[in-house]
Protein backbone atom coordinates (compact mmCIF):
# COMPACT_ATOMS: atom_id res chain seq x y z
CA UNK A 1 0.00 0.00 0.00
CA UNK A 2 2.83 2.40 0.86
CA UNK A 3 4.45 1.66 -2.49
CA UNK A 4 1.22 2.48 -4.35
CA UNK A 5 0.70 5.75 -2.46
CA UNK A 6 4.32 6.74 -3.06
CA UNK A 7 4.05 6.03 -6.81
CA UNK A 8 0.77 7.94 -7.04
CA UNK A 9 2.17 10.94 -5.18
CA UNK A 10 5.35 10.94 -7.27
CA UNK A 11 3.44 10.70 -10.58
CA UNK A 12 1.12 13.50 -9.47
CA UNK A 13 4.14 15.62 -8.61
CA UNK A 14 5.68 14.99 -12.03
CA UNK A 15 2.44 15.86 -13.79
CA UNK A 16 2.22 19.15 -11.91
CA UNK A 17 5.81 20.00 -12.80
CA UNK A 18 5.66 19.21 -16.49
CA UNK A 19 2.09 19.89 -17.53
CA UNK A 20 1.47 23.60 -17.92
CA UNK A 21 -2.01 24.87 -18.36
CA UNK A 22 -2.92 27.66 -20.76
CA UNK A 23 -6.21 29.48 -21.04
CA UNK A 24 -6.81 31.95 -23.90
CA UNK A 25 -10.13 33.75 -24.40
CA UNK A 26 -10.56 36.22 -27.27
CA UNK A 27 -13.47 38.55 -27.92
CA UNK A 28 -13.79 41.52 -30.22
CA UNK A 29 -15.69 43.83 -32.54
CA UNK A 30 -15.48 43.96 -36.31
CA UNK A 31 -16.91 45.94 -39.21
CA UNK A 32 -19.48 43.82 -41.07
CA UNK A 33 -18.96 45.89 -44.23
CA UNK A 34 -15.33 44.81 -44.58
CA UNK A 35 -14.43 41.90 -46.87
CA UNK A 36 -11.95 40.02 -44.66
CA UNK A 37 -11.24 37.54 -47.46
CA UNK A 38 -9.42 40.36 -49.27
CA UNK A 39 -6.71 40.36 -46.60
CA UNK A 40 -4.25 37.87 -47.98
CA UNK A 41 -0.92 39.34 -46.85
CA UNK A 42 -0.71 40.03 -43.13
CA UNK A 43 2.05 41.18 -40.81
CA UNK A 44 1.95 40.47 -37.07
CA UNK A 45 3.42 43.03 -34.67
CA UNK A 46 3.49 42.00 -31.00
CA UNK A 47 4.36 44.90 -28.71
CA UNK A 48 5.96 43.00 -25.83
CA UNK A 49 8.83 44.20 -23.64
CA UNK A 50 10.28 40.69 -23.61
CA UNK A 51 11.82 40.17 -27.08
CA UNK A 52 11.66 36.39 -26.73
CA UNK A 53 7.92 36.46 -26.02
CA UNK A 54 7.42 38.99 -28.87
CA UNK A 55 9.10 36.70 -31.41
CA UNK A 56 7.27 33.60 -30.19
CA UNK A 57 3.84 35.26 -30.34
CA UNK A 58 4.54 36.70 -33.81
CA UNK A 59 5.91 33.44 -35.20
CA UNK A 60 3.12 31.24 -33.82
CA UNK A 61 0.41 33.66 -34.99
CA UNK A 62 1.97 33.91 -38.47
CA UNK A 63 2.24 30.11 -38.65
CA UNK A 64 -1.41 29.67 -37.63
CA UNK A 65 -2.57 32.21 -40.26
CA UNK A 66 -0.46 30.47 -42.93
CA UNK A 67 -2.42 27.29 -42.23
CA UNK A 68 -5.51 29.23 -43.38
CA UNK A 69 -3.76 30.01 -46.67
CA UNK A 70 -2.86 33.57 -45.71
CA UNK A 71 0.61 34.94 -46.39
CA UNK A 72 1.65 36.03 -42.90
CA UNK A 73 4.90 37.42 -41.50
CA UNK A 74 6.33 38.30 -38.10
CA UNK A 75 7.32 41.97 -37.86
CA UNK A 76 10.47 40.96 -35.98
CA UNK A 77 11.65 39.29 -39.20
CA UNK A 78 10.17 41.55 -41.84
CA UNK A 79 10.73 45.06 -40.46
CA UNK A 80 14.03 46.61 -39.45
CA UNK A 81 14.14 46.69 -35.67
CA UNK A 82 16.81 49.40 -35.81
CA UNK A 83 14.46 52.09 -37.06
CA UNK A 84 11.46 53.43 -35.17
CA UNK A 85 8.44 54.07 -37.38
CA UNK A 86 5.39 56.22 -36.78
CA UNK A 87 2.16 54.40 -37.63
CA UNK A 88 1.91 56.40 -40.90
CA UNK A 89 5.51 55.57 -41.91
CA UNK A 90 4.94 51.91 -41.11
CA UNK A 91 1.72 51.94 -43.13
CA UNK A 92 3.61 53.30 -46.19
CA UNK A 93 6.37 50.70 -45.81
CA UNK A 94 3.85 47.89 -45.55
CA UNK A 95 1.91 49.09 -48.60
CA UNK A 96 5.15 49.10 -50.63
CA UNK A 97 5.66 45.44 -49.79
CA UNK A 98 2.06 44.47 -50.59
CA UNK A 99 0.95 43.87 -46.99
CA UNK A 100 -2.74 44.74 -46.69
CA UNK A 101 -3.36 44.05 -42.98
CA UNK A 102 -1.36 44.87 -39.85
CA UNK A 103 -2.27 42.92 -36.72
CA UNK A 104 -1.01 44.55 -33.53
CA UNK A 105 -0.95 42.60 -30.27
CA UNK A 106 -0.31 44.82 -27.28
CA UNK A 107 0.04 43.95 -23.58
CA UNK A 108 -2.54 45.99 -21.64
CA UNK A 109 -1.84 44.44 -18.24
CA UNK A 110 0.36 41.72 -16.83
CA UNK A 111 0.29 40.10 -13.41
CA UNK A 112 2.16 37.17 -11.98
CA UNK A 113 1.32 34.92 -9.06
CA UNK A 114 2.75 31.77 -7.54
CA UNK A 115 0.67 28.67 -6.87
CA UNK A 116 1.94 25.84 -4.68
CA UNK A 117 0.51 22.33 -4.61
CA UNK A 118 1.51 20.07 -1.73
CA UNK A 119 1.25 16.29 -1.90
CA UNK A 120 1.61 14.26 1.24
CA UNK A 121 2.17 10.70 2.21
CA UNK A 122 2.07 8.58 5.31
CA UNK A 123 5.06 7.53 7.35
CA UNK A 124 8.44 7.73 5.62
CA UNK A 125 7.06 9.02 2.35
CA UNK A 126 7.10 12.66 3.34
CA UNK A 127 5.59 15.55 1.45
CA UNK A 128 6.13 16.88 -2.07
CA UNK A 129 5.56 20.47 -3.12
CA UNK A 130 5.33 21.96 -6.57
CA UNK A 131 5.34 25.72 -7.12
CA UNK A 132 4.35 27.23 -10.43
CA UNK A 133 4.43 30.82 -11.59
CA UNK A 134 1.19 31.75 -13.31
CA UNK A 135 1.17 34.76 -15.61
CA UNK A 136 -2.11 36.60 -16.28
CA UNK A 137 -2.11 38.84 -19.35
CA UNK A 138 -4.71 41.09 -20.89
CA UNK A 139 -3.88 41.77 -24.52
CA UNK A 140 -5.30 44.26 -26.98
CA UNK A 141 -5.62 43.07 -30.58
CA UNK A 142 -6.05 45.50 -33.48
CA UNK A 143 -6.29 44.68 -37.18
CA UNK A 144 -5.52 47.74 -39.30
CA UNK A 145 -6.12 48.03 -43.04
CA UNK A 146 -2.83 49.33 -44.46
CA UNK A 147 -4.49 51.05 -47.44
CA UNK A 148 -6.65 53.45 -45.46
CA UNK A 149 -5.41 53.08 -41.86
CA UNK A 150 -8.84 52.03 -40.59
CA UNK A 151 -9.16 49.64 -37.68
CA UNK A 152 -11.19 46.72 -39.05
CA UNK A 153 -11.07 44.59 -35.90
CA UNK A 154 -10.61 45.50 -32.26
CA UNK A 155 -10.47 42.80 -29.66
CA UNK A 156 -8.90 41.61 -26.47
CA UNK A 157 -7.47 38.37 -25.19
CA UNK A 158 -7.26 37.23 -21.60
CA UNK A 159 -4.47 34.71 -21.07
CA UNK A 160 -3.49 32.65 -18.05
CA UNK A 161 -0.34 30.59 -18.50
CA UNK A 162 2.75 29.02 -17.00
CA UNK A 163 4.50 28.31 -20.30
CA UNK A 164 5.46 31.04 -22.81
CA UNK A 165 5.79 28.62 -25.74
CA UNK A 166 2.41 27.04 -25.13
CA UNK A 167 0.81 30.44 -24.54
CA UNK A 168 2.23 31.82 -27.81
CA UNK A 169 1.07 28.79 -29.76
CA UNK A 170 -2.44 28.86 -28.26
CA UNK A 171 -2.76 32.61 -28.76
CA UNK A 172 -1.73 32.25 -32.41
CA UNK A 173 -4.27 29.49 -32.95
CA UNK A 174 -7.06 31.51 -31.30
CA UNK A 175 -6.27 34.61 -33.38
CA UNK A 176 -6.34 32.44 -36.52
CA UNK A 177 -9.73 30.99 -35.48
CA UNK A 178 -11.06 34.50 -34.91
CA UNK A 179 -9.78 35.60 -38.33
CA UNK A 180 -11.33 32.53 -39.96
CA UNK A 181 -14.70 33.44 -38.39
CA UNK A 182 -14.38 36.98 -39.76
CA UNK A 183 -13.74 35.62 -43.25
CA UNK A 184 -16.79 33.33 -43.05
CA UNK A 185 -19.23 35.88 -41.52
CA UNK A 186 -19.10 38.39 -44.35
Amino acid sequence: MKNFVFKFAFLSFLLMCFCGCVSVNISGFYDRKVDYKAYNKVIIDAKFDNIGEKKKVEMHTARALKQLGIEAFASSQAISQLKTFTREELQKELLKSGVNLLVEIDVKSSKERSDTAVYGGVGLMGFFASTSRIKNLTLGILAIDTKNGNVVYKGSAVVETEDTDEFAENLGEEIAKEFEKLRENR
